[in-house]
């Protein structure tokens, strides 16, 4: 399901929409709103602008039938609507509000790992400081009888430990949950940018389990999306659609293409019953 569709500007100066009147427009409006929110999709993942039945659509936003029929006539002169078995389907949605071919998850991916890997490309080396106690032996030549029993004596006493080894120059910080130390490792975060923020992604976390927590920033990550507040939507939808029947092409599990008792529970609503 969208939760937005595009609105071209041209509709100001558009002929088809000039010809149309004020309650047509919005009539039209309330469509495309529609056919976002339904989401289908054919067998190649192509959205197909696929509303309802004339009745069921007049239905759901709430228009008087005999209106709304008047409006679809008008549409469908203009080549705006038409309809397939039986079905209401917005012409060229799919091309007007498809996604871009830049804006797709896999090439998104592509781009946030090539800036990942310049990031790193760009980052300072990360040197082991020398230890400067330790006498540095010339090459070609042979050390004194002094050098050899100090180093003798320190190798027997212990009293020389090796330098320990440098912190990373990013280090994840200790005490992160389990999808927190994910997030932390997946943007590349040294620290939380507001307790706000950490207190929210840990309360989610809490709420829908690690692992759907998990999902939602790898979900994150391979949309270029760090923002917390996203990632807690993300991992609340996908905790409410875990278990849910996988949709059909062909309706994409919306239950107004097959059950009717959804429209008369609308009805009954609508009508105050």
């Amino acid at each position: 399901m969208k939760t937005w569709v595009k609105l071209y500007t041209e509709i100001t100066r558009d002929p088809k929409m000039l010809t149309l009147t004020w309650a047509h427009r919005g009539i039209w409006s309330a469509l495309l709103a529609m056919a976002g929110e339904i989401d289908d999709r054919d067998e190649d993942g192509a959205e197909t602008g696929m509303v309802d039945t004339v009745e069921y659509a007049a239905l759901r936003i709430r228009c008087d039938l005999p209106e709304f029929e008047a409006a679809i006539e008008a549409f469908t002169e203009r080549g705006m609507i038409e309809e397939r078995d039986g079905i209401l389907c917005i012409t060229k949605y799919g091309i007007r509000q498809g996604r871009a071919p830049s804006s797709r998850p896999a090439v998104v991916a592509q781009r946030v790992k090539r800036h990942r890997e310049k990031q790193a490309a760009q980052e300072p080396p990360v040197t082991t400081p020398c230890n400067e106690d330790v006498t540095r032996v010339q090459r070609g030549v042979t050390p004194s009888d002094s050098d050899t029993d100090s180093d003798t004596e320190s190798d027997s006493s212990g009293a020389s430990a090796p330098s320990p080894s440098p912190k990373s120059h990013r280090e994840i910080p200790k005490g992160l949950t389990v999808a927190g130390r994910e997030y932390f490792a997946q943007f590349r975060r040294s620290r939380w940018a507001t307790n706000e923020q950490r207190k929210q992604f840990e309360d989610t976390e809490r709420d829908v389990g690690s692992g759907v927590m998990l999902q939602a920033v790898k979900w994150g990550a391979a949309n270029n999306i760090s923002a917390v507040p996203k990632i807690c939507s993300a991992a609340a939808k996908i905790k409410r659609d875990a278990g849910k029947p996988r949709a059909s092409p062909r309706n994409n599990g919306h239950a107004q293409f097959t059950d009717p008792s959804v429209y008369e529970a609308a009805a009954k609503e609508w009508n105050g019953n």
